[in-house]
């Protein structure tokens, strides 16, 4: 990735990585080890409010609030 900022312009590398089995991981982590949950169960409400939307916008062709 290449950020350009106030300090100038510099290429950033990361590893390849899976975000599902992140996430996946993490959960499970959190159930195992009796941790809070990484994200909050609102995350997942909110998402499909989102996948809501965009889908009455694509029936109604018009914007839809949220």
């Amino acid at each position: 990735m290449t950020v350009t900022d106030g300090m100038g312009t510099r290429d950033i590398e990361f590893a390849p990585a899976n975000p599902y089995g992140l996430m996946f991981d993490a959960f499970a982590d959190a159930v195992l080890n009796k941790k809070p949950l990484p994200v909050s169960h609102l995350d997942a409400i909110n998402n499909m409010k989102v996948i809501d939307a965009v889908r009455k916008s694509g029936e109604t062709n018009e914007w839809v609030k949220i």
